[in-house]
């Protein structure tokens, strides 16, 4: 399925990035190892890293929402301004923190329905490039680094929630004074899913063991 421009929206820390030229997750590697054993001429197993993932955002907007955002601003649009360059509210680099973003996508038929998604949690600052010119767009590019990503079959949420050491359970539900619950999507790893019977165990080591003699 093709995704146009359009139907695109990145949202870090539920406030959308305006003016983006490019952006997203890119450059997935999953570093591996094969092990070997002696008297063995071929490999036995696969140990596999944490994965490295990089997302891009490169955006016309020369204001500092994005600044604002990574450095852990609640409310960009309600910070101090100044334009004396001694007052209003900094955001230094220095001390950008990890966000979450997430991709929803739009309906293809014009319509403004999220129909499916992408959530890319934990991103750490990589890399920041300012550039100007006499006859140029202004513009910035940030490179954020990051571990993890997951495909969202229906609308991808993002809710947050202040821990207190005591409370175990959250909500999941936006809305804020009149909350609106939400149905969350189960995340499995496997299409088992059910009790551990000893026919479902044999044939989860019978396809392991073949996904290993392919890979070998």
């Amino acid at each position: 399925m093709a995704i146009k421009a359009g139907q695109i929206l990145h949202a870090m820390n539920q406030f959308v990035v305006d003016r983006i030229q490019t952006g997203g997750a890119g450059n997935l590697n999953i570093p591996q190892e094969r092990i070997y054993e002696l008297g063995n001429y071929q490999s036995v197993g696969i140990v596999r890293d944490v994965p490295d993932l990089t997302f891009t955002l490169d955006v016309l907007d020369v204001s500092t929402q994005v600044e604002a955002l990574l450095a852990g601003s609640a409310d960009p649009e309600a910070d101090t301004l100044g334009d004396d360059g001694l007052t209003g509210t900094n955001y230094p680099l220095s001390s950008a923190g990890v966000v979450d973003i997430i991709s929803p996508f739009k309906s293809t038929q014009g319509a403004y329905d999220i129909v499916k998604g992408v959530a890319v949690p934990q991103l750490s600052l990589e890399q920041a490039q300012y550039r100007y010119g006499l006859r140029q767009n202004a513009g910035e590019n940030f490179t954020l680094r990051g571990d993890s990503i997951y495909y969202v079959p229906g609308v991808p949420y993002l809710t947050t929630y202040t821990g207190d050491g005591a409370t175990t359970a959250y909500s999941f539900q936006i809305g804020g004074a009149t909350p609106v619950p939400l149905t969350a999507l189960p995340y499995t790893e496997h299409s088992y899913s059910g009790p551990l019977l000893p026919a479902a165990s044999h044939s989860a080591r019978w396809n392991w063991n073949c996904r290993m003699y392919e890979r070998k």
